[in-house]
C-alpha cells in the first residue's frame, strides 16, 4: 500500500490476492483428502480422454498455483463427482461419455450468473430415471390434496432447520462475544435472537401447520425466513487486522440477504457482500445436489407444487431444497465466523457484484455440502404414493 494510506496499490493487491490463493488452496487440500469429489476452479481446467483414461487438470487460481493433473483409470478411480467453479477451458465429448460410463456426476457452476439456482448440468453419469406412477402422482397432487402435505412438510422442516440455526447460533456465535461488543445493533444481539425464536415456537411453526392452503403457508414461512435473516445480519465475520479496514464497512457483518443492486424487486442474486456471495454458491451446489436426486428419483423437476411456478426454471428444485437450507446455511456460518478472511479472498464488479477468489469457490463447493446419503426424498416419494 501507498504509505500513510488505506488505499491499496497494485503490488498489494497482487501479493494478497496471491495469499489469498495459496491459503485457501491449502486448506482445501486438507479439506478433502480422500475424497469422492473432485472440484475444478480457475483458468484452463480441462477434462479429455488419452488412451483410455480420463485426464483431469485444474484450473489456475494465482500466479504461484501449479494446477494438479490427476489420470483416472476405468473401475479403480474412487470418484463419484465432479464438480467444475466458475472455469475457463474445455471438456470434450469423450470426457463426457467416459463419465457416464464411468458413473461419474459432472456439475459445471457458473458462479458469474449470479442466482443461487442458475447453474450448468452436464452429466449426470446415466442415474436418471422416469418412472411413469410416480410422475402421474407427481401431476395429480395439486388436485387430490397432496400437495397440501407434501407443502407442510415441506415447509415444516424448513423451520424447525432454522430455529435449530438460530438457536446454535445464539449459543456459538453471539453470547461468547457479547462482551466484545459485537451484535450490538437490532437484530444482531442475543436478545433480539431469543424474540426471533420465541416467534418461530409461537407463530410460524404451528401457523405452518394449522395453515389450510399453500398460500397461507407460503405466507408464514416467509415471514419465518425474512426473520431468520434479519437476526443473522450483525453477525460478525473475521478479518485479518491488516485488512480489515481496506473491506468496505457492509462486508464487516453477514448483512443482508437480498443484493443491494438496483432492482425493482428485492433479490438475493448478485450479492453485494461477502457472506452472501458464499451463502449463493453453496445454494447453487445444494440445488445441483437436489436436481440429480430428483432425476434419479424419476420426478418431474419443471412441476412443483409448493413455490409460484416460473417459465424457464426447474420449479420442483425450489420446493425439494426447502428442508435443506438450514442445514447448509449452517456450514456458511461456521465458515463466515470462524475463517480469518483477507482483502484478496473477494472481488467487487463494476456493477458492485461480490465474487469469490477461485481458491475460496473451491473450498466453499468442497465444504459446504451436504453428503448425498443425507439428500433424501423418500419421505416425499411416500406422500406422493399415500392411499
Amino acid at each position: 500500500m501507498h504509505p500513510q494510506s488505506n488505499t491499496p496499490d497494485a503490488e498489494f493487491i497482487s501479493n494478497t490476492w496471491r495469499q489469498s490463493g495459496e491459503e485457501w488452496t491449502r486448506k482445501t487440500d486438507e479439506a478433502t483428502k480422500k475424497g469422492k469429489t473432485l472440484v475444478l476452479s480457475g483458468h484452463g481446467v480441462k477434462l479429455n480422454v488419452n488412451r483410455g483414461a480420463l485426464i483431469v487438470q485444474d484450473g489456475l487460481t494465482h500466479s504461484t498455483h501449479q494446477p494438479e493433473t490427476q489420470t483416472l483409470y476405468r473401475g479403480i478411480h474412487g470418484i463419484d463427482r465432479i464438480v467444475i467453479v466458475s472455469p475457463t477451458g474445455s471438456v470434450t465429448f469423450d470426457a463426457l461419455r467416459w463419465c457416464e460410463q464411468q458413473k461419474i456426476l459432472v456439475e459445471v457452476i457458473f458462479e458469474e450468473d449470479g442466482d443461487e439456482l442458475v447453474s450448468g448440468l452436464s452429466s449426470l453419469g446415466g442415474r436418471e430415471t422416469a418412472d411413469v406412477v410416480l410422475r402421474r402422482a407427481q401431476y395429480q397432487a395439486s388436485t387430490n390434496g397432496r400437495d397440501l402435505l407434501i407443502g407442510r412438510w415441506l415447509l415444516m422442516e424448513k423451520v424447525r432447520g432454522q430455529l435449530g440455526v438460530l438457536e446454535r447460533v445464539v449459543t456459538t456465535a453471539i453470547k461468547p462475544n457479547k462482551r466484545k461488543g459485537i451484535g450490538r445493533k437490532g437484530f444482531g444481539t442475543g436478545m433480539a435472537f431469543e424474540e426471533a425464536i420465541d416467534r418461530f415456537k409461537r407463530i410460524y411453526l404451528p401457523g405452518i401447520n394449522e395453515a389450510p392452503s399453500i398460500e397461507m403457508m407460503r405466507r408464514m414461512e416467509g415471514k419465518a425466513t425474512a426473520d431468520y435473516y434479519v437476526a443473522l445480519e450483525n453477525v460478525p465475520l473475521r478479518w485479518a487486522v491488516r485488512d480489515k479496514n481496506l473491506v468496505p464497512e457492509h462486508w464487516l457483518a453477514i448483512g443482508l440477504r437480498q443484493s443491494q443492486m438496483m432492482y425493482k424487486t428485492p433479490t438475493p442474486r448478485h450479492a453485494t457482500n461477502p457472506a452472501n456471495a458464499i451463502r449463493n454458491l453453496a445454494f447453487t451446489v445444494l440445488a445441483n445436489q437436489v436436481r440429480i436426486a430428483a432425476a434419479v428419483k424419476g420426478l418431474d423437476v419443471t412441476c412443483g407444487w409448493v413455490q409460484a411456478d416460473r417459465e424457464g426454471r426447474d420449479n420442483l428444485i425450489y420446493d425439494l431444497i426447502e428442508p435443506y437450507r438450514p442445514i447448509i446455511d449452517e456450514k456458511v456460518i461456521h465458515l463466515v465466523t470462524n475463517a480469518r478472511f483477507t482483502y484478496g479472498d473477494f472481488v467487487t464488479t463494476k456493477e458492485g457484484q461480490v465474487r469469490l477468489h477461485p481458491a475460496l469457490a473451491k473450498f466453499v463447493v468442497s465444504t459446504c455440502v451436504i453428503p448425498w446419503t443425507e439428500i433424501d426424498l423418500t419421505p416425499v416419494e411416500k406422500l406422493l404414493m399415500k392411499s
